[in-house]
């Protein structure tokens, strides 16, 4: 029979006992044996299994630790308590799980990963009751890394899977560091099938996502047809997708507001909001403003920088420039490279004071068959001069080298 080693033994202990675990400060090295353990250990205190040498844990309401090294895949597939009561919250501080990470069809009191690094984690069809937190996560793989290349870097994989979970109180993804695994023959890259960093493909969430600030993901985030009970903050985040969209919220439903704005913060220069590979809100409802002050888009060939067919914006979309209140930082407009397309859109409301919009292939501005409700502005921006008001009066004005579509736009 196998026995637990002289770590196991203490994270077994102080866990039955109620007791959190820290085994140390910041982030472990896999040499370290006093800080590792094997994640079949992690496994049976969450089920209240026995160990493999007969220790016993019972029902738990908490596996907190931190400063682990967690060996192997952490298997927890349809996981409940003992009795079929909810599993306990899993509360990981500043680990490295570089093994699978398999919540899919589990109910937890709630997960948190902050400050860890991890490679896979999935959670398909699973349910949370207190939310999730994966604050500060990057990636688990050593040396250079097997992701994506950004900007000449092979990122590390860190990616994170919850579709079609139930997540009660929101998720918070501050400073996280996500990374999809590169196209090869073994990744299915069609269609819907394209992975993301991060999946809430079909999730409910009923509280916000902050994926801000200081949040990246190589390979883009992916909400389609998720429902959101609260806003989506996402204020200087950086999306990359070299196969699918930066930002794909298409047939979502946000209770609140998609705000992609520029972030400024006291003494740290401003992050402007970068979607290369484009916004895809087809068929998405936000209640909401669409804010895109101080953000950049960067179209894929032969797509819109923004594609908000058939969308439902129930305030305003912006597109101005972003300003700074204490002064501190200038002022950063809003870029488009490629066309913002609102085909058949309804908008409480447009602006766009300072953009600067360019389109190699198509108009800057599609607005064939939309219905802005409120105020059509644009002010200072650089391909048109357009101002509607609620009353459906319009004046446009184009200049010699952008073209403006407003074929059968309704006002009012």
């Amino acid at each position: 029979m196998n026995q637990l080693s002289p770590v196991e033994a203490r994270v077994v202990a102080d866990l039955v006992a109620g007791t959190p675990v820290v085994l140390g400060s910041g982030l472990p090295s896999s040499s370290d044996a006093s800080r590792r353990v094997r994640a079949d250990v992690v496994r049976r205190l969450v089920l209240g299994l026995p160990q493999e040498d007969g220790t016993t844990s019972g029902s738990l309401g908490a596996i907190t630790l931190a400063g682990a090294w967690i060996e192997g895949d952490l298997l927890l597939r349809d996981a409940r308590s003992p009795g079929g009561a909810v599993a306990p919250a899993l509360v990981f501080a500043n680990c490295t799980i570089p093994g699978l990470i398999d919540l899919s069809d589990g109910h937890f009191r709630r997960l948190s990963l902050a400050g860890c690094r991890i490679t896979r984690l999935t959670c398909t069809d699973s349910r949370f009751e207190g939310g999730v937190d994966l604050s500060n996560v990057s990636s688990g793989e050593q040396g250079s890394g097997t992701g994506v290349v950004v900007d000449g870097v092979v990122q590390g994989v860190a990616m994170a899977s919850f579709r079609n979970a139930h997540i009660y109180g929101g998720l918070r993804a501050s400073g996280a560091r996500l990374c999809v695994t590169p196209k090869n023959d073994t990744v299915d890259y069609s269609g819907e099938g394209r992975p993301y960093a991060l999946d809430l493909t079909e999730a409910q969430v009923f509280g916000s996502l902050a994926l801000q600030p200081d949040f990246s993901a190589c390979g883009g985030v992916r909400l389609a047809a998720a429902i959101i009970k609260g806003s989506v903050w996402m204020q200087g985040a950086s999306l990359q997708a070299e196969h699918g969209y930066a930002l794909h919220v298409g047939q979502a439903h946000v209770d609140g507001a998609l705000d992609l704005s520029a972030l400024f913060r006291p003494g740290v220069p401003p992050r402007m909001f970068d979607g290369r590979g484009g916004i895809y809100l087809y068929g998405a409802a936000i209640a909401g403003e669409l804010y895109l002050a101080g953000a950049r888009l960067q179209a894929r060939p032969g797509e819109p920088a923004l594609h908000a067919y058939s969308a439902a914006i129930g305030q305003h979309v912006r597109l101005d420039t972003a300003v700074d209140a204490s002064g501190e930082h200038s002022s950063i407009p809003f870029e488009s490279f490629g066309t913002l397309l609102f085909l058949n859109a309804t908008l409480g409301g447009f602006s766009a004071s300072g953009a600067v919009l360019d389109a190699a292939d198509g108009p800057v501005l599609d607005f064939t068959n939309a219905h802005v409700r409120g105020d059509f502005i644009l002010s200072s921006t650089r391909g048109a001069e357009v101002k509607a008001d609620a009353n459906g009066v319009v004046t446009v004005n184009i200049s010699q080298h952008s073209v403006f579509v407003l074929t059968t736009l309704r006002f009012g």
